[in-house]
């Protein structure tokens, strides 16, 4: 964005490189990561190993059965709003 306003490249990478606190090598490393592809992609071409969380928790049967009835989905959503816990 600051070169389509007419700053030049070294001032741009100066600027970017000061407000984000890394090298000006982590900065052009992570462009030629993201060179010539969509802008919506450029997440998952800098993080191409990220997965997730993969941590599970213990949930009870009567857990399980309340929150996958879909009877149960608007007081759910009720007790979300309203911040309470689902008794």
């Amino acid at each position: 964005q600051l070169l389509a306003r007419g700053f030049g490249r070294a001032a741009v990478t100066d600027a970017v490189t000061r407000e984000r606190h890394i090298s000006s090598a982590t900065l052009s490393r992570y462009l030629g990561l993201v060179r010539g592809g969509p802008e919506h992609l450029w997440l998952y071409a800098l993080c191409p190993a990220y997965a997730g969380r993969t941590a599970t928790a213990a949930m009870s049967a009567e857990a399980l059965v309340l929150v996958s009835a879909p009877s149960s989905m608007p007081m759910l959503v009720a007790a979300t709003m309203k911040g309470s816990d689902v008794a």
